[in-house]
């Protein structure tokens, strides 16, 4: 249902997705976005509206990036942050200079080991460019241009009701008091 199936058509300040078949769709929140996982060996779609009421940090990922440190970060930001409401989702992307060039299976298999599935881990999306997955364009829609990832470790925050409110550029840290400002914010909201 995602991926490549949805293409931005000219109505984009509606946040208005135009489907292969034709039909327009209205876009309000992250909710509506959904990404694969792979659950037994199988691609099964993940919907961020699962996470309703919760606080969602989305992060592009690749393993060969000199950025890949900022993984120790995700990791301990979602510990400290988890009992409190946030989750961690994990985009692996190999849309800069093919720096995640493992297949999903392997990334999967990585993830587990590293992170001790502390955080929701998807299968390798594009980011960037007109193949970009739905969730990025919608994303450089609503917080504008230059709130597109440009490098690996771009980092886009939603708060409970499903809204995106933030984006941090690759080479802010999640443990900067910037970004743990903007979380601790976000957690005592009502949803």
């Amino acid at each position: 249902m995602f991926g490549q199936r949805y293409k931005p058509v000219v109505c984009r300040k509606n946040n208005c997705f135009e489907s292969v078949r034709g039909r327009k769709m209205f876009i309000h929140s992250a909710y509506d976005f959904g990404f694969q996982v792979l659950t037994g060996g199988e691609k099964v779609t993940f919907f961020l509206s699962d996470l309703a009421g919760k606080v969602i940090i989305i992060v592009n990922t690749a393993s060969q990036c000199a950025l890949s440190n900022q993984y120790k970060d995700m990791v301990e930001v979602h510990d400290l942050y988890h009992n409190r409401g946030l989750v961690m989702v994990n985009v692996p992307s190999n849309s800069f200079f093919r720096q995640e060039p493992r297949s999903d299976e392997e990334i999967s298999i990585s993830c587990v080991k590293e992170s001790s599935d502390s955080f929701i881990t998807v299968v390798r999306e594009v980011v960037v460019g007109d193949h970009a997955h739905p969730f990025y364009r919608w994303a450089g829609d609503v917080l504008g241009f230059a709130a597109s990832p440009w490098w690996n470790f771009h980092k886009y925050i939603i708060n409970r009701r499903g809204g995106l409110v933030d984006y941090f550029c690759p080479l802010t840290h999640l443990n900067s008091a910037r970004v743990i400002e903007v979380i601790e914010r976000l957690l005592v909201e009502e949803s």
